[in-house]
This record gives structure tokens, C-alpha cells and sequence, in this order.
């Protein structure tokens, strides 16, 4: 099955807004085995609309649009696909009472103008909307159907995760693909490719890689994947861990986001962590706490930025930072021990280093990180220090990274 997505409004043309939801609805369809032909942003204007409609009509099975679906007088995607796919929107009292109810739950009165989004198509599924106000909708224009969503990424998402979903997989035949990930931390992607290209010869498969995670993208078909996935699984593990790097490998049926597999990893072992941060600034804790749910093992963590808060909130000793400097591995160990013991984690892990563009007191490269990781489970801690490349956000996210894969394979390993 083809797809092709269309995001309608003014401000992803003129740059305002980063269109998200493209990304988020191709990674969502390639999962359930459909390919995404492409993804267009049009402007508030009709005749461009029409264009693109016509176009993704012509060369795919299925068409998704987002936004557009407001109560002000540039949204145009119901009126626009009323009249593309000849199907009448009729007025629903009943999703006006729902819209009604939203407004009523913040205190506030409904505008006149949101009744627009009261209007339904009268040969079409209607998709609820329970987090925002404009519903959803899918009309057919002969056997295609037109997947109408909100532009509110979080809207969206939940639309098409709770609702679409079912509907997509509805349409599917046994002919077509689905995706297994291995997602692969601690390998660059062109010795991954290298492995994989040779082991699998002939498979089709496709890599993406960002920042220290190597993700290797299998497209298997429906009626061979459990057989398939079950050799990828055993070939390509032996093959990778023969390499000798001992890199972190995690195979998914979807590619989740790397917080998700941390989190599950956690939860599985019934653990919790705590973070100490100093060159990273929040970032590792920013990506933890992106996962669902992190709360039930997350306990917290503490940026500890300059020596003055390594001192005060870590406890680190005045006259360690003095004989190995804030950028040392022997103070990453500290901020892990004493993290741990502040939150009362079973595991703790800690980041320092040199981000750039500067280097620090202590003269280290740029680029120099040290990363530990400290289990209450025999009083155990691991420390590495890396070389890391790029400017200074590339540091901080590889770092972030780094600190992830030690963690899964702190974990794997039974720590």
C-alpha cells in the first residue's frame, strides 16, 4: 500500500512552525508496512490544495492530511475535501455537545465560530477528538480513502495512534511488509551497513542513524515475519557481538523512542535511577523523562553545572575538585555515588566533560566526556571516559547517548 501526507497551513509554508507531524505519520505508516510516497506542506489556499490532492490521489492508495481543521475562516480542509471527493458535510448536534463540554471543562464559553467544526461528512468515519475540539474524519473518494486530522501534534498523535491505527491495519493484505528494527548503540552506521549488507544479501532493509544510535530497518513480509524476525534475531546478534566492540543491540516492532526502551529496560528489572548532570545541562534527563510513564522509574535528577553546585547539592568535596578537576573521571564516579544516595536509587548515572567551544581549567580536549554509573547492588561503579566529536549541541546529545547505552548495558548484563 502507497501513502502520501499533506500538512495544510500558512505557517509550516512561511517557516513558523516545524511540520512534526510528517515525520511522526510517515514513522507511524512505515511501521505497519505501508510506504509513504511522500510528504508536501501547502499553505491556507485552495487551488495549491486542490493540486496536491489531486496529486497524492493519482499516485497512492491512501491520503492523510493534517490541520486545517480550526473554526477560523482559513481552515479550509473540510470545504476543500468536500468538494475534491464530492462528499456533503452535514452539521452534527452531537459533536457540537462534545466540543460544548471541552469549553465548559476549562471555564470558558464556546465561540460561535467553533460550531464550523461541528460539521461531519455525512458518508464518512468520524475520528473523536478526546484531547482537543476539531474531530477527525475519513471519506472515500471511490475505493481511496482521505485520512482528515487536526495539525495539533498532540491531537494527531493520539487520533492516529487509538483510532487510524485499527483502520490502516483494516486495509492491509497479507502482501504487504512490515518493519523489525535492531537498533544498534555503540557501532557506526557504516560498519552496521557493512555487517548487515553482508550477512543478509538480498534482504531489503534500509539504515538511519542519529547521534550513537544506528537503527537497521528490515521490510519483511506479513506471512514470513516471525520466521524472518527469529533469524535476523540470532544471525545478526552473532554477527554484531563477533565484531568484538560489544556494542548495546535492542530489537523493536517499532521504532520507539530510545526513552521507551530505557524505560521498559527499568521497569522490567523492577529498578529505578536517578541522574547527575554537568556538560549535558539536563539533556539526558530531558530525553528520559520523554518516555510515558518515566515517573515509575525516574526519581529525579540534578544539573549540577559549575563547581560551586557539584559542591553544594552533590556534596563533592571542595579539595577533590581541586586535585582532579570538575572534568575528571574521578569526579563523575562521585556524582554518581552521591546521586544515588540523594535520591535513593538503585542506580545512578553521571556526566561531565568538555562541550566546547572552549576548553576548561583542567586544558582537556573538546570534546573529552566521562560518564558513571554507580549500582547500590554491591556498591558497584563504571566509569569510561569517550572522544566525543562535533560542535557543542552534538557533544551534549552524543553524551546523552553515551550515557544510554552504558545504562542497557549496565542493565543486560545484571548489574
Amino acid at each position: 500500500m502507497k501513502s502520501f501526507i499533506i500538512g495544510i497551513g500558512t505557517e509550516l509554508v512561511r517557516g513558523f512552525i516545524i511540520d512534526t507531524n510528517g515525520n511522526y505519520i510517515a514513522r507511524f505508516l512505515n511501521s505497519l508496512g505501508v510506504d509513504v510516497l511522500g510528504i508536501v506542506n501547502v499553505g491556507d489556499d485552495r487551488s495549491m490544495l486542490r493540486k496536491s490532492l489531486d496529486f497524492a490521489y493519482n499516485n497512492s492508495d491512501v491520503i492523510i492530511t493534517t490541520g486545517g481543521l480550526g473554526p477560523t475562516n482559513d481552515d479550509i480542509t473540510r470545504e476543500c475535501i468536500s468538494e475534491f471527493a464530492n462528499v456533503e458535510f452535514v452539521f452534527s448536534e452531537e459533536i457540537l455537545e462534545e466540543i460544548k463540554s471541552k469549553f465548559i471543562a476549562v471555564h470558558k464559553e464556546m465561540p460561535f465560530s467553533n460550531k464550523k467544526q461541528a460539521l461531519i461528512p455525512k458518508d464518512g468515519i468520524v475520528i473523536k477528538n478526546r484531547v482537543g475540539s476539531a474531530p477527525g474524519f475519513i471519506v472515500n473518494k471511490n475505493t481511496k480513502p482521505i485520512i482528515s486530522l487536526p495539525g495539533v501534534p498532540v491531537e494527531m498523535a493520539e487520533m492516529l495512534e487509538n483510532e487510524v491505527k485499527s483502520y490502516i491495519i483494516g486495509l492491509l493484505s497479507d502482501k504487504n511488509e512490515k518493519e523489525f528494527i535492531v537498533r544498534v548503540l555503540g557501532m557506526p552506521e557504516s560498519k552496521v551497513d557493512e555487517i548487515v549488507n553482508e550477512t543478509f544479501k538480498g534482504k531489503r532493509y534500509g539504515t538511519i542513524a542519529d547521534y550513537g544510535i544506528v537503527d537497521v530497518i528490515f521490510y519483511i513480509k506479513h506471512e514470513d515475519y516471525d520466521r524472518e524476525v527469529e533469524f535476523i534475531k540470532e544471525t545478526l546478534s552473532k554477527k554484531l557481538l563477533e565484531e568484538g566492540t560489544n556494542p548495546t543491540i535492542i530489537f523493536l516492532k517499532e521504532r520507539d523512542d530510545i526513552s521507551m526502551n530505557l524505560r521498559d529496560a527499568f521497569l522490567g528489572k523492577n529498578l529505578t535511577l536517578s541522574v547527575a548532570e554537568s556538560m549535558t545541562g539536563g539533556y539526558l534527563s530531558q530525553i528520559i523523562t520523554k518516555a510515558p510513564n518515566a515517573s515509575k522509574y525516574f526519581l529525579g535528577g540534578i544539573v549540577s553545572y559549575s563547581e560551586v553546585a557539584k559542591e553544594r547539592t552533590l556534596n563533592i568535596k571542595r579539595e577533590d575538585i581541586s586535585k582532579h578537576f570538575a572534568t575528571s573521571l574521578e569526579i563523575t564516579k562521585e556524582m554518581a555515588e552521591n546521586s544515588s544516595r540523594i535520591f535513593g536509587s538503585d542506580v545512578s548515572v553521571a556526566i561531565t566533560g568538555i562541550a566546547g567551544p572552549e576548553t576548561d581549567s583542567s586544558g582537556k580536549e573538546i570534546g573529552t566526556t566521562f560518564i558513571s554509573i554507580f549500582s547500590r547492588k554491591g556498591n558497584l561503579t563504571i566509569a569510561k571516559e569517550f572522544k566525543l566529536a562535533g560542535n557543542r549541541e552534538k557533544i551534549r546529545f552524543s553524551a546523552s547517548m553515551k550515557a544510554i547505552s552504558m545504562l542497557m548495558e549496565f542493565l543486560d548484563k545484571g548489574y
